[in-house]
Formats: C-alpha cells, sequence, structure tokens
C-alpha cells in the first residue's frame, strides 16, 4: 500500500511539473491530495517495517537471517502448492531479500520513524518536508516493494514485482490529474 500512495503522489508531481499554470483549482487540489499520499506512504511504509509488530520486514530479516531459516520455511509451505518453488528458488529469494533489507539508511528510517511516532497526528506538510525527504521515502518504499517481491519469490514460482504498483499508481494518477488540469485549462471543466 505503500508503494501505489507514493506512486500516486509521484503521478499528481508530474501532472503538476507539467501543468503550464500551476494553481489552478484543479492543480491546486492535486497539490493538496499528494501532501494525503505522501503522509500515508510514510505511515504505511514505517508500518511494514515496525520491529515490535508481530510481522514486519524487520522480524521477517531475523528470520531469514539464520543460516536453517530455509529449511524452516520449506517445512511449513511444505503441504501447500508452493513447495517445488521453496526447493528450488528459496535461497537467492532469501538472499536477494537479506541484500535488500541491508540497503536500508536506518538513520533515514529513524527520521521517519521519529515523525510518526511525534508529528503525523498534527503533521503539516511543512514539518514533513523538514524531517523527512522525499528521496529518503521514496528509497525507503522501493527497497520494501524489492523486499515484498523478494518474499513473494520465496514461495511462488515466479510473482510480478511489486514495484509495478508502484509505477501503475504514478501513471495513473498522472493521466488523471493531467487531463483534469489541462480539462480546467482548456475552460471544458466547470467546477
Amino acid at each position: 500500500m505503500a508503494a501505489r500512495a507514493y506512486g500516486g503522489y509521484l503521478g499528481m508531481n508530474d501532472a503538476i511539473s507539467a501543468a503550464e499554470e500551476k494553481w489552478r483549482k484543479a492543480a491546486h487540489l492535486a497539490s493538496d491530495y499528494r501532501q494525503e499520499l505522501a503522509l500515508m506512504a510514510v505511515l504505511r511504509a514505517h508500518t511494514i517495517m515496525d520491529r515490535d509488530r508481530l510481522v514486519s520486514f524487520q522480524s521477517v530479516y531475523r528470520l531469514l537471517a539464520f543460516t536453517d531459516a530455509l529449511p524452516m520455511v520449506h517445512e511449513s509451505l511444505r503441504d501447500g502448492d508452493h513447495s517445488r518453488s521453496v526447493s528450488f528458488g528459496a535461497k537467492t529469494a532469501r538472499d536477494n531479500f537479506i541484500a535488500a533489507y541491508q540497503q536500508i539508511d536506518w538513520k533515514e528510517f529513524g527520521q521517519i520513524q521519529r515523525f510518526r511516532n511525534e508529528a503525523l497526528a498534527h503533521a503539516t506538510w511543512e514539518e514533513l518536508k523538514l524531517r523527512v525527504t522525499y528521496g529518503a521515502l521514496e528509497r525507503l518504499v522501493r527497497i520494501e516493494c524489492e523486499l515484498l517481491h523478494q518474499l513473494n519469490l520465496l514461495y511462488r514460482d515466479s510473482a510480478e514485482h511489486i514495484e509495478r504498483h508502484l509505477n501503475d499508481a504514478r501513471h495513473t494518477s498522472a493521466e488523471f490529474w493531467t487531463a483534469a488540469i489541462n480539462s480546467e485549462a482548456s475552460g471544458d471543466l466547470d467546477w
């Protein structure tokens, strides 16, 4: 869900950036929604990483970091339909998951966590920009897409990359908001 929220944010940003008149009603509305989607992405990206949750990327990392984790995963999925792919693809998916996890910038994540814990309920857009950079949020969301992709590969023969959801949301959002902004600029949008 963080991927879709951040993809929507990026698409709105693309539409606003491409608009000749940036502060007509439609562009202004897109800017407001874009801020909300960035905040949603912060919340969702943090939630899936939260080590205090029963299931999180941190808890999965701790499990997969054990050398004997793969037989345990294989055993738990053995009775399902996915035992073949677990046997053949698990080590690569596990290694790729660990490599992606190790790319997380924990200082940046700490800023996202502090923002989520201390300011999210009363957050303003200005506070978000001061505490969390778009680059940090995008890096975390894209790493989480890779982590989820590798987990899907751990128990499926194949899986579409989760980053596709981010890209699809970006494309759909950009198309919609570009059409709305252009319709308003041409006088076709009746408010």
